[in-house]
């Protein structure tokens, strides 16, 4: 974001605009997404390797951060450096919402960071079958990925995607429902793969995905494999997901696959292959888990984890957590010019 006009100061903790530019200057200040944030990100100026980082909720606040920072002040919480350093203030940007919507590039910026996750699969439901207490598979967590440095284009409009997660198994032995893709420009997340619903007496394969759903056992008709990952790396970025995990002929199923690893085989409880952590936001989060197998646990919204599967005499299959796509970007210009004594606050 850029304020590029004579007269502008910040008065205490407060941004002070000439009323010339009041109006323009807001304007390109503005969030994008349901919720913008920023952060302060530190680089080696040699190998441009990022050293370290810290969100803040207000731009205010990061500005102020980074003017200490150049003037050599080193703030409350951040380290010392060996080595020469260049330090950014970068714009935030979360899509939560599900459902597609537009991000307008900002005048200024050439290039952004993203992360796109899709939407977890739910998990299967258990059978009725003799009354016996069987195992359905667990949900596979939403496609992960991700890109550094994608070239952008300033006031150009680029489609935002926020997948849905998956719904439970919602009867007996029901497979669950795949999560829905997370798109930014041309690069699609896919949806995690639904968890098998147990039959009781018959093996069933998990269903393909982002990361596969796990795979349901039964008394008859030999091992069966978790649904394989396809995580989708269409249109640029860097793809994850693994398969769900297997099933053999007995009262035991598989868990979904995660963006971090496969799901685990031959289970009774637990086995949701684990999510893959990222810091685009300024801090480490992890997404896209997937579902454990006899669990009551559905996935949180804006993770992309997978569903748990239901165990018990017919126990329905958790929901899938939505996904989330988040950009983070910093402008190329001077972000203040101000009207008194203080350091020129570069973006």
């Amino acid at each position: 974001m850029i304020i590029d006009a004579e007269g502008t100061r910040l008065f205490g903790r407060h941004l002070i605009l000439p009323r010339t530019h009041e109006r323009r200057a807001l304007q390109w200040w503005m969030g994008q997404g349901d919720r913008t944030h920023y952060k302060i990100a530190v680089y080696s100026r040699y190998s441009a390797q990022l050293l370290w980082q810290q969100p803040f909720e207000t731009l205010i606040d990061a500005t102020l951060f980074k003017g200490a920072f150049d003037l050599g002040d080193r703030p409350l919480g951040c380290p010392s450096f060996e080595v020469d350093v260049d330090c950014y203030v970068f714009t935030v940007d979360s899509y939560t919402s599900t459902g597609s919507t537009t991000w307008t590039c900002p005048s200024g910026v050439t290039t952004t960071d993203w992360l796109a996750v899709a939407g977890g699969g739910g998990g299967g439901a258990d059978a009725t079958y003799n009354g016996g207490f069987w195992y359905a598979g667990g949900g596979g967590g939403g496609g992960y990925l991700e890109q550094t440095g994608k070239s952008v284009t300033p006031s150009t409009g680029y489609t935002v995607t926020v997948g849905a997660g998956g719904g439970g198994g919602a009867s007996a032995a029901a497979n669950g429902s795949a999560g829905g893709n997370s798109v930014f420009d041309t690069g699609t997340a896919n949806g995690g793969g639904a968890g098998a619903g147990s039959l009781g007496y018959q093996t069933t394969a998990g269903l393909s995905g982002g990361s596969g759903g796990g795979a349901s056992g039964g008394e008859i008709g030999g091992a069966k494999s978790g649904g394989s990952a396809t995580q989708g790396a269409s249109g640029g970025g860097t793809g994850y997901g693994n398969a769900g995990g297997s099933a053999d002929v007995m009262p035991v199923a598989g868990g979904g696959g995660g963006a971090g690893a496969a799901g685990s085989s031959f289970v009774t409880s637990g086995g949701g292959g684990s999510g893959r952590s990222s810091s685009i936001s300024g801090g480490s989060v992890t997404y896209a888990a997937g579902g454990a197998v006899n669990s009551s646990s559905a996935g949180s919204a804006n993770t992309g984890n997978g569903g748990g599967g239901g165990y018990g005499n017919g126990t329905i299959g958790r929901a899938g957590g939505s996904g989330i796509v988040i950009l983070s970007y910093t402008a190329s210009a001077v972000a203040f010019k101000t009207g008194f004594n203080m350091p020129m606050l570069g973006m």
